[in-house]
């Protein structure tokens, strides 16, 4: 049985150059996928009175994800980030002063206190949300797991490695790393890497460390050993943004389901792999989804 999963975080709206605007937000899209895969994860954000509010609730409930968590804010809009690609890679124009900013502190009994408990870190930017989030952990009962987005000016290392600190599971990009882990050498190669993993890990006491690479695949620092894997084979990228996303629902997914660590590296990287091959950070087919589980054996 699949422990439950709490997702606290932002939620908005990739707005991209050509004029398309597309559905997101790191912790947003991980439950997304979690649904995808089966499973009920528990969302805590907050949205404004507004159509892309109106938007985010009717796409939640076609989904069947639970908005029981999600927030009205009556003072500030639905957030929003504009996407521009260079080389592939997203860059990223973040508006200030959005509702999920100013998520509120809840006390609601449905709230899972144990399992999982994941959350980004952008929506730490504003003391409001961030002092929503601390009064969730002092109430959770399971193992917290970060998803690291560091995006200027929205972090510090003073604002960022406490987090670190009362994780049990970072998930991070080997950019990150260098900014965090300031052990980390200019070459960045795989044994300067995972040495840097050993000891940004033990410092922190995590259990796991997820350092995505792009085109390069991942490595794993799991209880002292360092795991990796390649790039998926055959991959065509068409959109980069959400790849992350990706890699970190399945890696819960393999937590829920208590996976070996290998295997969930593995798994990770090629849904990661599916996403980057269509537009957009979530998939509304189901069928995707089923496909996965049928691979992995749980369908």
């Amino acid at each position: 049985m699949c422990c439950p999963i709490t997702i606290f975080g932002e939620v908005l709206f990739d707005c991209f150059p050509d004029g398309a605007v597309v559905l997101g937000g790191a912790p947003f899209n991980v439950a997304w996928h979690l649904r995808g895969f089966g499973l009920s994860p528990s969302f805590i954000s907050r949205v404004g009175t507004d159509a892309l509010g109106e938007a985010i609730c009717s796409s939640m409930q076609s989904w069947g994800l639970d908005h029981s968590f999600l927030q009205t804010d009556p003072c500030h809009p639905t957030g929003k980030v504009s996407v521009t690609l260079e080389d592939d890679e997203p860059h990223y124009e973040i508006v200030p002063e959005s509702a999920y900013d100013f998520i509120l502190p809840t006390d609601d009994e449905r709230l899972p206190a144990t399992g999982l408990l994941y959350h980004g870190s952008l929506a730490l930017r504003h003391a409001a949300s961030a002092a929503a989030l601390a009064a969730l952990k002092a109430r959770h009962r399971g193992k917290i797991f970060l998803d690291v987005n560091l995006r200027s000016p929205w972090w510090s290392p003073e604002t960022v490695l406490p987090l670190v600190e009362d994780a049990d599971h970072v998930k991070l990009n080997a950019a990150e790393l260098g900014l965090l882990a300031t052990d980390l050498s200019d070459r960045a190669d795989d044994a300067s890497l995972a040495a840097s993993m050993h000891h940004f890990s033990n410092r922190y006491q995590l259990e796991s460390l997820i350092v995505t690479r792009g085109a390069l695949g991942a490595m794993l620092w799991n209880c002292g050993e360092i795991l990796a894997v390649g790039p998926a084979a055959d991959t065509h990228v068409v959109d980069t943004v959400g790849a992350g996303d990706g890699f970190a629902a399945a890696y819960l997914l393999g937590l829920s389901q208590q996976w070996p660590p290998q295997e969930s590296l593995e798994h990770s990287r090629d849904f990661a792999a599916e996403l980057v091959s269509r537009r957009g950070a979530t998939i509304d087919d189901a069928h995707v989804y089923k496909a996965f589980l049928a691979s992995w054996s749980l369908n």
